[in-house]
């Protein structure tokens, strides 16, 4: 693919997330974060598995656009309620540092995907180049065998988020006012 079409095939992936992002943040707080964060690792993972299934050396931008669709559909679902279920039971007063936490660990976790992912990527068309394979099919060949290990982490994020019971916080009862003296003599 050219340039342009490959940030055509690509662009519907941030456009639908960020999207999908403020409602998934809004809905989370109604029906709690645990069932988008399922919900959006599910899309996920299937966006990327259909990128794997589609993607070939001479696949048209178009046909390759709607898995990146479903996968920024995933990555909306589960950016705003992931943050509001780590910061859930969090009292006031520490919440600014338990929110660079959530947020360090956040980037950490994006730094170990992508060079896990980006080493093989990087050094895997070089073998199959030596083999005398064609750049474009060796590309696609290192694709597939690197989207395994996305897909299983979102796999396993998954079940985790199964294994996490709902924990949301129900809300006490409030005391009753005590009434004036005056109403409670005239009842």
């Amino acid at each position: 693919m050219s340039a342009i079409e490959a940030g055509l095939a690509l662009a519907p992936s941030s456009l639908v997330s960020m999207a999908v992002g403020p409602f998934a943040g809004r809905l989370s707080d109604r029906i709690g974060g645990n069932y988008l964060l399922m919900a959006g690792l599910s899309l996920d993972a299937a966006g990327m598995a259909a990128i794997v299934l589609v993607a070939g050396a001479a696949t048209p931008w178009y046909l390759f656009a709607p898995a990146p669709a479903v996968t920024g559909l995933g990555v909306g679902c589960v950016v705003a309620p992931m943050s509001t279920q780590a910061m859930r039971k969090v009292e006031p007063r520490p919440a600014g540092a338990a929110s660079a936490v959530n947020n360090t660990i956040r980037r950490i976790g994006s730094v170990i995907g992508a060079a896990s992912v980006g080493a093989p990527l990087r050094g895997r068309p070089a073998v199959e180049l030596a083999a005398g394979t064609a750049y474009a099919d060796a590309f696609v060949a290192t694709l597939h065998v690197t989207a395994a290990l996305p897909i299983a982490a979102l796999g396993t994020a998954l079940l985790l988020c199964l294994l996490a019971r709902n924990q949301t916080k129900q809300p006490e009862p409030q005391p009753q006012p005590v009434r004036a003296t005056a109403e409670a003599a005239a009842s």
